[in-house]
Formats: C-alpha cells, structure tokens, sequence
C-alpha cells in the first residue's frame, strides 16, 4: 500500500469505510472506480463522477487486494490493514474545471467563438486524458455539428441578392445547399491530407488571426475527370457550415465587350460580402494563359478582371474553389494566386473497392469486391458510379435480389466499348 505521503503528493485522502459511509446518504461510496467488491459493501463507485478513472486503491481484511493507480497506470498491491478507501481529493483539478467552465459560459454570453472553442477543446482533451474516451468522441462531435449548425442559421438570416446579368437577367452565382458528409467522400490520402488541413484552419481562423495569419480562402482542385474535385467543394461547404455557390459560365461568359470582366468582379463581390464556398467549375474557360495565340483580345481581358478580382478578395469566413481538368491551360499568374493546390488523382484498387462498397450499402452482392476493384484500374469515381448505377438497375429489372460480379464486369466492358467508339469515330462521321 502507498504511503500517506504518496497519496497526498497524488492529491488523495485515505478515510475508513465507515466514515465514509456517514458522508453519503444512500450508504454508496461515489468517487472511485472500485476493484474488489468483497473488501467492502460500500465499495460501489460511481464511475461516472468527477473523480472517475483517476487514483483508487481499496484495503481490506483477509488478504491482499489490488488497486491500480490510474494516474500512473501501475498496480499496487494492497496490505491486509483495516478497511479503508483512498478518496482521490481533487480540489485543484476541481477548481480548475470550475474556472473552464465559467470561461465557457463567459465566452458564450460575449460571443467569444474562438475563447469557447478553446475551451471546449480543453474540456475534451481532459476527458481524453482520463481515458473518457466515448465521452470525448461525443463531446466533440457535438462542437463541430454545433460550428455547422451555427453557420447555416446565420447563412439562412442574412437576405443574400445574387448578381444577376444586366442584360438577360440570369443570375450570375447558384446557390446550394450541401449534404455531403465524411461518410460519402472517398480520397487518396494525400488529398484527403490537404482537404482536412483547409477545414482545419478555418475551424481555427481566430486563432490564426491572433499570430496575424489568415486561413487558405483560394485553393485549386486540379486532376482528371470525375475524381471528385466538385463533390469535395461541396463536402467542405458542408463541413464548414456554408452554402455552395456555383459560378453559372453560361452566364458569366458574354460576347458583348467588357461585360464577362464585368460580371466577375460582381461574383466575387459576393463571395467577399456573403460567407459561402464559391466554386468556380472549368476555371480554364476564365483563366486561360494570355499568351496563347489563338485567343483573342476579349479573353485576355477577362484573365486581367479574373486576377484583380482575386488579388481584392479578402473575406476570411468564404472559400474560393477553383477546378480544372486542363490545368495546363491556366495563365502562370492565376497559378501564384492560390493559397494551396490539390491534386484529385485517378483512384487506386484500395478507394475502388472502398467506393464500391459505399455505392453497394444495402444492396446483397455476390462475387468478390477486391477482384472487381482490380478490373477497374483504368475508371474514375464517376465511372465507377455509373457502372454500378447501371448493375443495380439491371438487377432490378431481371427482378433478382442480388447484384453478381458479372453484372458489374458486363456494364464496365459495355462502358468502355461506348467511350472508345466515340472517340474513334471521325468528326462530321
């Protein structure tokens, strides 16, 4: 058994069973976690209060019993003594949850959003180092759906007039809800690396803000088609509490002279004025290289509106998105603006199958993922979508229950058939 001195170094108070017995009115012990239930009929600890996974030892008649430190993480053997409890006095970890606390509430009623944060996280962090770890997971889950929550509520109060095209009326932006979550996105994990880091500093923004720094607001999504740059715009959006604003090039682009410089600085006027990820789609059709000698002078102008739109975007709570599949074609000088660059590769055998599975939840399958995965080295997410899309309708219309590995193997090879002839098939054939 750990000496007295030992227990007051660790903040714990050694009392006897029955004294401790007349400090509660139900006759039950609260305080510890109790380890041996016959050294003593009071030894029912509540394991959910204050002092729950800290310092417990329990000594008792009749032999040795053990508790174990949970502070130290060793287990002590305990002397055959009178029977007592070692009572962990927590009065500085009490006091110091106390001051959390009213810092909590002192942040919430000033509107202090990252002093609440912070403390919030301490909190978490607390009960993680108390091995409180469904607690934790709880705890923050319920701070980052809150910080969502918080966002659409304000994004749903502000009365938000979407520029619109002076000559034919269409608005410039569309704005959209987003409801993809972590559980739909499937990414190599450098990318998912680089996408978490965005979220990460813009959950954290005030704290940024306090050494003078700014979270990434311009970012490039770049890779082959259908790789998932836009349904990563929009799980950001969602995880960042903001609507998905929508560049409309149909709109944008005009063929009168001036107007398409014109209506992009109205978009990013928007973007700056409102909170929202604005996801500017085929960037290279507004921000093609100037030098290139086919283009013609008109272009070349919106390339210059597209940098000075840029360059005066400094909204701290918005995400400008821009996404290529020619990155390539991009002017050097729009390269240098962005705060990061994200490449969405072609997925590997281990996100196929992952995405398989998640496009298959609910369906009975029959065959073997991994080896469908591996026979679909050369298709994108989208591809793979489509491919499986089809399987489960084909199903259902044969009137089965359950999707074969031929079914998958058949849409695929009929996919790629119909991709190669129209790429082989001559112009004007």
């Amino acid at each position: 058994m750990v000496g007295e001195e030992d227990c007051q170094r660790r903040n714990n108070t050694t009392i006897d069973c029955e004294d401790y017995r007349r400090l509660t009115s139900d006759g039950q012990a609260r305080g510890a976690t109790a380890y041996s239930a016959d050294v003593c009929p009071a030894a029912s600890f509540a394991s959910r209060s204050p002092w729950a996974g800290r310092c417990a030892r329990i000594r008792g008649r009749g032999g040795i019993s053990y508790g174990r430190d949970m502070v130290c993480g060793r287990s002590r053997p305990v002397r055959p003594r009178a029977r007592q409890f070692v009572i962990p006095c927590l009065q500085g970890h009490e006091m110091a949850r106390d001051d959390r606390l009213k810092a909590l509430f002192r942040a919430f009623g000033g509107r202090d959003e990252g002093a609440f944060r912070r403390v919030a996280e301490a909190i978490i962090a607390e009960e993680l180092a108390a091995n409180h770890h469904g607690l934790a997971t709880e705890l923050k889950r319920s701070l980052d759906n809150s910080e969502r929550a918080a966002g659409r509520r304000a994004q749903r109060n502000q009365l938000t007039f979407l520029p619109k095209e002076r000559r034919n009326g269409e608005t410039l932006v569309a704005l959209q809800e987003s409801s993809v979550d972590e559980s739909r996105i499937v990414l190599r994990d450098e990318t998912r690396r680089k996408v978490q880091r965005i979220l990460d500093e813009h959950r954290r923004r005030l704290d940024l803000a306090e050494h003078g720094y700014r979270p990434k607001s311009l970012v490039l999504f770049w890779g082959p088609p259908g790789c998932g740059k836009t349904h990563t715009a929009f799980h950001v959006a969602y995880e960042l509490g903001l609507p998905v604003g929508v560049l409309r090039l149909s709109s944008v682009i005009s063929s009168f002279l001036g107007d398409t410089a014109s209506n992009l600085q109205r978009v990013f006027e928007l973007a700056n004025s409102t909170p929202m990820v604005l996801l500017l789609d085929e960037v290279d059709a507004v921000g093609k290289n100037r030098d290139d000698p086919n283009d013609v002078g008109e272009l070349k102008r919106v390339v210059n509106s597209l940098l000075q739109a840029v360059d005066f975007f400094h909204s701290e709570h918005s995400v400008v998105i821009a996404a290529s599949n020619h990155q390539y074609l991009l002017d050097p000088a729009l390269w240098r603006r962005f705060d990061d660059v994200v490449c969405f590769p072609m997925p590997g055998r281990g996100q196929r199958e992952t995405y398989l599975r998640l496009l298959l939840g609910g369906v009975q399958f029959e065959g073997s993922l991994a080896n469908i995965a591996r026979s679909f080295s050369a298709l994108s997410y989208s591809d793979i979508e489509r491919v499986t899309v089809e399987a489960v309708k084909t199903m259902l219309l044969e009137e089965r229950d359950v999707v074969r590995s031929s079914d998958l193997l058949e849409q695929a090879r009929s996919f790629r058939q119909s991709i190669n002839a129209a790429k082989g098939r001559p112009r004007g054939g």
